[in-house]
């Protein structure tokens, strides 16, 4: 369950929380889009937007605390590619 649990493309606050009864299955994923629409219905979109350069999404549980991060950077041919770090504590 997810349900307050918050992201950010910052560590120092939280930006959007995750609606009441965001279920996450075992084994399942969850796409949330990133783009700065904030809305919140069959797909989630958050209140901030990743710019495409050296962006980071944090995971805070629902005490504030970073559960993950995943770090983006531009790629010399314009991909976007990431490097995934998970904090657990």
């Amino acid at each position: 369950d997810l349900s307050g649990y918050g992201l950010s493309d910052s560590s120092k606050k939280i930006k959007w929380t995750f609606p009441d009864n965001t279920i996450l299955e075992s084994e399942k994923y969850l796409i949330v889009w990133a783009d700065n629409h904030n809305f919140q219905g069959k797909a989630l979109h958050t209140n901030f937007k990743l710019r495409g350069k050296k962006d980071s999404v944090v995971l805070f549980d629902t005490n504030g605390q970073i559960e993950g991060r995943v770090k983006f950077k531009k790629q010399p041919d314009n991909r976007l590619d990431y490097d995934y770090v998970y904090h657990m504590w």
